[in-house]
């Protein structure tokens, strides 16, 4: 008797280190993909919040429009808004990708 419930005993953990690695590789693989998600998304954001910007007439606003704290503030305010869309659109996606537990 004792060693049937050591050859179980040891299918069990073998069957639970499987599981554990097979868990752990597929936690590691959804990390990755949403990081190379994320990357992606935030340059994409950058670049349109750039080209966007680049139509805004700083020269109303600014006493110096093509000084160097006019293109810092305009690098400044293109970084800002599209950490704003970003997350706004991966939180958004994260929401939607979670809708397929409610039901």
């Amino acid at each position: 008797m004792k060693t049937i419930l050591t050859s179980q005993s040891a299918d069990f953990c073998r069957i639970l280190i499987d599981l554990v690695e097979k868990g752990v590789n597929t936690m590691f693989d959804d990390f990755g993909q949403q990081a190379l998600i994320h990357i992606f998304v935030n340059v994409l954001f950058l670049g349109i919040t750039w080209w966007a910007l680049q139509a805004v007439r700083f020269d109303v606003f600014l006493r110096d429009p093509k000084g160097t704290r006019a293109k810092v503030l305009q690098v400044l305010l293109t970084f800002a808004l599209a950490h704003l869309l970003t997350e706004f659109f991966l939180s958004y996606y994260q929401s939607s990708q979670m809708l397929r537990y409610l039901f």
